[in-house]
């Protein structure tokens, strides 16, 4: 099952192991602000997971931004997410920072549509794969 939640210590606790710290306060409060929704999946066995997710206006349209995303067996609620967007025309748009999840993304149908690259001022450059 999926459903809107509130945040939760438990959520915190989970998705704490995709986001760093400070990622994890910036969604915990959009989150409460409002700006991103909190979805909750559960199945037989009880608490699966969590997704923090987000729309976002463009001149192009609405995305639907999957924020971050945790939990046992995913690649289940991915679909279901992912079918809720094709049902309301949605493109979606997901963030990655490893190769595995990106072939793990592509399965589903994604595709890489740009690379983004940074330079740390203390570790020089280091450049990272995302899709967006």
């Amino acid at each position: 099952m999926i459903r809107l939640t509130t945040w939760s210590a438990e959520a915190a606790r989970c998705l704490g192991r995709a986001l760093n710290a400070g990622g994890l306060l910036d969604i915990q409060d959009e989150v409460r602000r409002g700006l991103s929704q909190l979805w909750e999946f559960t199945d037989e066995h009880g608490l699966a997971g969590y997704a923090v997710t987000r729309l976002e206006r463009y001149p192009s349209g609405i995305e639907w931004c999957w924020v971050a995303c945790a939990g046992r067996d995913f690649m289940k609620y991915a679909r279901l997410l992912q079918l809720e967007a094709e049902r309301r025309g949605l493109t979606v748009r997901v963030h990655l920072t490893s190769r595995a999840m990106q072939r793990w993304y592509g399965r589903l149908g994604f595709e890489v549509s740009e690379t983004i690259m940074r330079r740390r001022a203390d570790h020089g450059v280091r450049r990272r794969q995302e899709f967006a």
